[in-house]
């Protein structure tokens, strides 16, 4: 669970840092971030209740 979070955490950092270097324009940036946000915690968390 918690090494779940973390790839999660370093997945974000991760691209947040790629979007920012490119000079992505701020709500872009954030926009996609809330769009990865769904699949990616949906996939991570979907495991935990079964």
């Amino acid at each position: 669970m918690i090494i779940r979070v973390l790839l999660l955490v370093i997945g974000f950092a991760g691209l947040y840092a790629s979007l920012t270097v490119m000079q992505v324009h701020l709500y872009v940036t954030l926009l996609l971030l809330f769009l990865c946000a769904g699949p990616l915690s949906y996939i991570v968390f979907r495991e935990e209740h079964e």
